[in-house]
């Protein structure tokens, strides 16, 4: 059984006959991990697989991952995988902290939250409930370093904004549900982006089923996951591009909430035509 204490003990390598681990906590029962993405993630890949949560106010895209493969883009701050389905800047100020515990509703054995410099959490690792608790825990104290000091909370976030070159196409906030309908219907594929403080995501996704919860748009794929608050988003605008068409969902002062680019030579035009 795997036991965390309050009071600081430095987590020792484990034998066979050792039933746990002690690793420091916070107040909050969080443990402090090294700010190196490499060096976790490399960590991470001895995991069968575990789960990628990117999130602001307004949005978030989930997927099942694994053996992610980050390294750093030459002559940049960004580190990336290969494919930059993931990339993370490192003037970023991001602080990492973990849980060693179970979940109730999932049961997985922990998950790393990644917080931005407004102690806002931008991205979350969530453990597969595949793990024993015992092998998330040694990746955890492996990981683990002595408290931060902790971040001070504003309860604001920045969003960049709609590119210029971009042309509304959509004012109806109930355009934005009938046009992932008709991706799914014409079973055209997207890749979703989430731009956080310091973090893009993205995951091609094929819709498979669409529906609506407490104002939010649910949009299930194979192992994918995408949320949108409805009432954030207000507008649609496009730009065609490379063959493709990429769709920006518009909050307040048209901020960026959400980026779609559909797989699909069909131009924005015709594709809007259809929720007429």
């Amino acid at each position: 059984m795997n036991r965390i204490h309050r009071k600081y003990r430095k987590a020792e390598p484990t034998s066979r006959n050792r039933r746990g681990l002690i690793i420091e906590t916070n107040e909050e029962g969080l443990i402090a991990l090294k700010p190196d993405f490499v060096e976790l993630f490399r960590r991470l890949n001895f995991l069968p697989e575990y789960y990628l949560q990117t999130r602001h106010a307004y949005a978030t895209l989930i997927a099942r991952r694994r053996q992610i493969e980050l390294r750093c883009i030459e002559s940049t701050n960004i580190i990336a995988d290969c494919e930059k389905s993931l990339q993370l800047d490192r003037t970023s100020n991001h602080r990492m902290y973990a849980r060693v515990a179970r979940c109730e509703c999932c049961e997985s054995p922990g998950r790393i939250e990644v917080r931005n410099k407004r102690n806002l959490e931008v991205l979350q690792i969530c453990c597969s409930p595949l793990v024993r608790a015992l092998d998330w825990g040694k990746i955890i104290a492996a990981s683990s370093l002595e408290e931060a000091e902790c971040h001070v909370g504003i309860d604001r976030e920045s969003y960049p904004l709609i590119p210029k070159l971009a042309k509304k196409v959509a004012s109806d906030p109930s355009q934005i549900t009938k046009f992932f309908e008709l991706l799914r219907e014409r079973s055209i594929a997207f890749v979703a982006t989430l731009k956080t403080d310091g973090i893009i995501h993205s995951e091609r996704i094929l819709a498979k089923k669409i529906n609506c919860s407490g104002g939010v748009l649910i949009i299930e794929g194979f192992a994918k996951t995408l949320r949108l608050n409805l009432a954030a988003a207000l507008s649609l605008f496009s730009v065609d591009a490379d063959g493709f068409t990429t769709i920006y969902v518009a909050g307040d002062q048209n901020v960026l909430l959400l980026s779609i680019k559909t797989l699909s030579a069909t131009k924005s035009d015709e594709l809007f035509a259809d929720l007429d």
